[in-house]
């Protein structure tokens, strides 16, 4: 429809008169600093180069520096802001933000946005909240001192917790122990802890696109018949145990195109005690230990024998896991 002006453009979905058009047409919206962007609202913020409203993929669409999980971009006044030197602004706004990341849990509000690093002399628990945490330029969450064997970050009772972007890194235990609720982890670094990177002992977790490396006792270990679903992930390089421990996995557990090399125990140690209901895709694995995965796939071999691959064949950590149209059908053990 042609238009003159917005007064024109009066059917649902195309309110704004795109002057630059020849002729003048009505769209969705119009981009640029110029443009008629305010027509994008809710879960459509933001006003692509085809005119249309679509949601935020990256947190720098968005005035708030959140792009939620949604699409939406989070209201500056629904995120409590981590990256100051000054614990005392307990409001963690954005002018004022706080220091630590146990601060901004206590606000209650919705987000998080975690810029720079953040340290805890304790386990930053995280107990019944619903809450999505996020990482700005060089985020990360660690802990000094407390006591011996604490974790950087615990989670428990009825949470549920969305981390992305974040390293977490430090722990005199565990990176992340997670003991309760529905937990996802994107895009994240779980390294260099003394315990292990993600201990699952409850609830269910699905991590994607996220390194585990450099924890001590092991990369991730799964506690009977918990859900753990991880998917385009590098477990590299953690020693004194397995890559990947899990006996008993729960209903809806996936393993699915990840990179497991250069870990403890054999080699890779992806250890599958005799467990069941978890589905597999090929991951790429140097070897396997003496009990292994039992997948009949390509990339993945029946317990007890070994890859061909190695570890200089695999992608670099950080890198993400290319689509590949070889792969072999999932199998469910």
């Amino acid at each position: 429809m042609t238009c003159q002006g917005n007064f024109d453009c009066t059917t649902a979905g195309a309110g704004v008169c795109d002057l630059s058009a020849a002729p003048a047409v009505c769209v969705q919206c119009t981009p640029g600093p110029s443009g008629d962007a305010g027509a994008c609202t809710g879960t459509t913020p933001v006003c692509d180069t085809a005119k249309t409203c679509r949601g935020c993929t990256a947190d720098s669409e968005c005035a708030s520096n959140l792009c939620a999980p949604n699409g939406s971009c989070a209201a500056a006044s629904d995120i409590a802001y981590v990256g100051g030197t000054v614990d005392a602004n307990t409001m963690c706004t954005e002018a004022a933000p706080c220091s630590k990341l146990v601060t901004a849990l206590g606000t209650n509000k919705p987000f998080i946005r975690v810029t720079g690093t953040t340290t805890h002399n304790a386990d930053t628990v995280i107990d019944g909240k619903t809450v999505t945490i996020v990482g700005g330029a060089n985020a990360k969450v660690t802990r000094t001192g407390g006591s011996t064997g604490g974790n950087v970050i615990r989670i428990d009772g009825a949470s549920t917790v969305v981390l992305r972007g974040l390293e977490v890194s430090g722990g005199d235990g565990d990176g992340i122990e997670v003991a309760g609720g529905n937990v996802t982890v994107i895009s994240s670094k779980l390294q260099n802890n003394k315990g292990l990177g993600l201990n699952v002992a409850g609830g269910a977790v699905t991590v994607t696109g996220t390194v585990i490396s450099g924890n001590e006792a092991g990369g991730i270990l799964v506690a009977d018949n918990q859900k753990l679903v991880i998917t385009n992930s590098f477990i590299v390089k953690n020693t004194n145990n397995s890559g990947l421990r899990i006996s008993k996995p729960g209903a809806g557990s996936k393993i699915e195109f990840n990179t497991i090399v250069d870990n403890a125990d054999n080699g890779t140690g992806v250890a599958d005690t005799g467990g069941s209901s978890a589905t597999m895709a090929p991951s790429r694995r140097a070897t396997t230990s003496s009990s292994g995965i039992r997948v009949a796939t390509p990339d993945v071999q029946t317990a007890g024998t070994a890859s061909s691959r190695t570890p200089s064949s695999c992608p670099a950590p950080g890198l993400p896991m290319t689509a590949s149209s070889s792969r072999a059908p999932m199998t469910t053990i």
